[in-house]
């Protein structure tokens, strides 16, 4: 599999030049078991003096589980079977910063449909608000009279 920049996959070299891949399959596994934020159970952010913040790892089994949910397509286009041994164990002294650095830069980049259309309403006229964070969390319908808000 060659890193395709519309599905957010990142290349990473451990045993062998492996490409990680956060799609929806992969997000559903590390929801079942993390719940609705997964990344909680993978880093902390630290505050520090003089820097806005340190990211730092809060559970190396965590790690190990994303680097083995992350690798799954790769191994399947691979026609090989990975393992949460297997993976556990691509981890090392020397290996671990690459691969959280790795995971977090497959994880913050969104994934894209392939061959969507240029012309879709994007954001607010697609329904979703631009940003969550400036969302009231109120779901509006078309249905609702107005004046019920």
């Amino acid at each position: 599999m060659t890193p395709d920049a519309t599905r957010a996959h990142i290349s990473i070299d451990l045993d062998r030049p492996r490409v990680l891949c956060f799609d929806h399959k992969a997000t559903f596994a590390l929801m079942q078991r993390y719940g609705l934020r997964p990344t909680n159970a993978l880093y902390e952010t630290i505050p520090l003096p003089g820097r806005k913040q340190e990211l730092r790892i809060r559970s190396v089994e965590a790690l190990a589980f994303f680097l083995y949910i992350g690798l799954q397509r790769d191994a399947a286009d691979a026609g090989e079977t990975l393992t949460e041994a297997q993976a556990e164990a691509l981890i090392t002294p020397l290996t671990i910063e690459g691969i959280f650095y790795a995971l977090l830069a497959s994880l913050s980049n969104p994934l894209h449909r392939k061959n969507a259309d240029p012309a879709e309403p994007k954001g607010e006229q697609a329904g979703a608000s631009a940003s969550p964070k400036h969302s009231t969390g109120r779901k509006h319908f078309a249905s609702e009279p107005e004046g019920s808000d």
